[in-house]
């Protein structure tokens, strides 16, 4: 089954069009391919910038002594799970 498709408008200044119709044409892709190829992979990057978490040796090692510990959680944490759960299911 194809995808459901939807229409995205958008306005530019002018100077931006054109900049936008060189580079398109400098990648063999017409301006509306150009567009949609470049809006998807930025909106990816943002996506795995916000979804992904970057720790440094140190870090993972402090967060892995945390998960391991035989503590309770707290009431910070309970009340966080919970907001979690509510919004998230």
């Amino acid at each position: 089954m194809p995808a459901q498709l939807a229409k995205l408008d958008l306005r530019v200044e002018q100077r931006t069009k054109k900049a936008l119709e060189q580079a398109a044409s400098l990648c063999g892709q017409s301006l509306k391919d150009f567009a949609k190829t470049t809006l998807t992979h930025r909106a990816a990057e943002v996506l795995r910038q916000h979804q992904v978490t970057l720790l440094t040796d140190e870090e993972w090692e402090r967060f892995m002594q945390i998960v391991d510990a035989d503590e309770e959680p707290n009431e910070a944490l309970k009340k966080a799970a919970a907001e979690y759960k509510a919004q998230h299911g």
